[in-house]
């Protein structure tokens, strides 16, 4: 319930405590800034999105003047940040932002430039980080080698989109141009310019190998050497995973190491999806696959403490292999490897 006093309106915080909508203003902008790069300006942005002068930008910032309900619209829909936030937390309400995958191969282009703009803030704050735990392999190591790329964007967009205008009907690596080669290594050097903690199990390698084989399978992949590329991709790729666990830093390409911590834990229990909470200048965001390639996002911190309470759990029954634990380590990649090389073997001896 809402009170009227002396021309506010006030409403209960999270914990309760009731707060001016003024207040709530404030921390509305406060997190609009933290959705744009440290560069941005951000009075501008405000100023040109309403059509209002700098300064009455400055006073509905500093929350000198009350935002009216259409612009508090505009403003949540260009940054794409929910009314709900904007109120009381209850938990038993989430709010998710959805990234609209179509038919065409440019929402897919689209999608990596959102997921390129989301990574870049995080590797530009101070704290951020990103804890991972993949029941895939995490998307960002797609990018490293083109074969393996590019197949899982043909596999993404055909399998799971149906997407209309493929240039080909069967995987080829020419298929797709120079955009998804550029974007990716962008994104690689990105995500290799944050600190991460990665949850992975024994059978994380098996869903590309198991796509690798639907593919094969139904005729979508048609030549035997493609076959083999993507495979030798996959193993090299786990070749640079593996030596980031070995030096316990990230690294910008497959072969350029950065200063930026990285761990990553084993772990025995089913990871049934892959889940994701980012941390930047104390705002956390929690992400959650769904429909095998697409993901939610939401920036609710009851949400974030449930996901970070089961991630924690997840560490804790799980064993470190970054750094520490060599013997354990070169276990889990000599049998991951192995997996690939097993299922490469059978394959071409089927041909």
């Amino acid at each position: 319930m809402q009170l009227a006093t002396q021309n506010k309106y006030f409403m209960p915080n999270k914990s309760g405590v009731v707060t001016s909508s003024l207040e709530i203003q404030v921390r509305f902008f406060e997190a609009l800034k933290q959705l744009l790069p440290a560069n941005t300006q951000f009075a501008e942005s405000i100023s040109q999105l309403l059509d209002i002068s700098l300064d009455s930008a400055y006073r509905r910032i500093r929350g000198e003047t009350v935002i009216g309900i259409d612009e508090t619209v505009k403003l949540c829909s260009h940054f794409n940040y929910p009314l709900s936030a904007l109120g009381m937390s209850m938990p038993n309400l989430v709010t998710f932002n959805v990234n609209q995958l179509g038919d065409k191969m440019d929402t897919f282009e689209k999608y990596l430039t959102s997921m390129a703009n989301d990574v870049k803030l995080l590797s530009q704050s101070s704290d951020g980080h990103i804890t991972y735990a993949a029941e895939d392999i995490p998307v960002f190591y797609h990018f490293t080698h083109k074969h393996l790329l590019y197949f899982k964007m043909f596999y993404w967009m055909k399998a799971i989109q149906n997407v209309t205008d493929l240039p080909r009907e069967s995987y080829h690596p020419e298929m797709f141009g120079d955009f998804f080669e550029t974007k990716g290594r962008v994104l690689f050097q990105l995500y290799g310019s944050t600190p991460s903690t990665e949850i992975w199990t024994k059978e994380t390698v098996l869903s590309t190998l198991n796509q690798i084989k639907f593919f094969w399978d139904s005729g979508f992949i048609t030549e035997a050497e493609h076959l083999e590329m993507i495979c030798d991709d996959l193993s090299d790729m786990l070749e640079v995973v593996k030596k980031q666990a070995n030096t316990g830093h990230k690294y910008l390409s497959p072969n350029k190491e950065s200063n930026k911590a990285y761990q990553l834990y084993i772990s025995d229990l089913l990871i049934a999806t892959n889940s994701i909470v980012t941390r930047k200048d104390a705002k956390r965001y929690s992400y959650l696959s769904y429909n095998t390639f697409n993901s939610i996002k939401t920036s609710n911190d009851f949400f974030a403490d449930q996901t970070e309470k089961w991630l924690d759990n997840l560490v804790s029954k799980s064993t470190l292999i970054s750094v520490v634990g060599e013997k354990q380590r070169n276990q889990f990649f000599r049998g991951m490897q192995q997996k690939v090389a097993e299922f490469k073997q059978k394959m071409l001896e089927d041909i």
